[in-house]
């Protein structure tokens, strides 16, 4: 998985009941078994949520945001985040706004803050 060029998406809320969360978890999974998602760990505004790992190409990027997009909407997210060589952007389910939130890395060690638990105990931070 390219981790750097890539969109973390997930179905959890924070006002959901742990049987609601499981359930979207499981419904959201079902939708991206066509994008070869992988399963991670993620910590969002301090709230550990399951995420999904999605590899974007150059050649799919367009067709593969707009379809992720309807996904994040669906789910009630606020926002997808999207890395693209590095570059990290949340691309937010209101309007048509992004931000740009600084540069990915991918380190060893659990760092402070928001972060992403990837396979083989790295770590996704953004700087």
């Amino acid at each position: 998985m390219d981790y750097m060029n890539a969109v973390y998406i997930s179905a959890r809320r924070a006002e959901r009941s742990d049987a609601e969360n499981y359930a979207a978890d499981g419904a959201l999974c079902d939708e991206l078994t066509g994008f070869n998602p992988e399963a991670c760990a993620g910590v969002y505004n301090g709230e550990s949520e399951l995420s999904w790992v999605v590899p974007v190409t150059p050649d799919t990027r367009g067709s593969d945001i707009a379809a992720l997009m309807v996904l994040a909407v669906k789910y009630h997210q606020e926002s997808i985040l999207f890395v693209d060589r590095g570059r990290a952007t949340l691309w937010f389910t209101s309007g048509r706004n992004t931000r740009s939130i600084g540069q990915a890395r991918i380190v060893d060690r659990r760092p402070q803050g928001d972060y992403t638990a990837l396979v083989g105990g790295k770590y996704l931070c953004i700087e």
